[in-house]
C-alpha cells in the first residue's frame, strides 16, 4: 500500500525528494527512513541509486551478522 502511494506521489509531485520523505514519515520505521535518506542523497549527488542500495544492503547484512555473533557469544558453552 505504501509503495503504491509513493508511486502515485512520484508521478504527480515535481520533486521526487518529497515523495521519498513522505514514505519515510508515513512508515515511521528507522530502516525505511535511512533508505529514503540514502536515495535522496544519491539523487542529489548524482550517485547511481543501485550503488546506494547495494551499500545499504551490505551495511544491513554486516549489522545483522554482528548481532548474531553477539548473541552466539552470549550462549553458554
Amino acid at each position: 500500500e505504501e509503495m503504491a502511494l509513493t508511486t502515485a506521489e512520484l508521478s504527480y509531485l515535481d520533486d521526487r525528494k518529497m515523495a521519498f520523505e513522505h514514505l519515510g514519515q508515513r512508515t515511521g520505521l528507522d530502516g525505511v527512513k535511512a533508505v529514503m535518506t540514502s536515495l535522496i542523497q544519491a539523487e542529489r549527488y548524482g550517485t547511481p541509486m543501485g550503488t546506494a542500495l547495494r551499500v545499504m544492503a551490505q551495511e544491513n547484512r554486516d549489522m545483522r551478522m554482528a548481532e548474531a555473533e553477539k548473541k552466539a557469544a552470549a550462549l553458554p558453552p
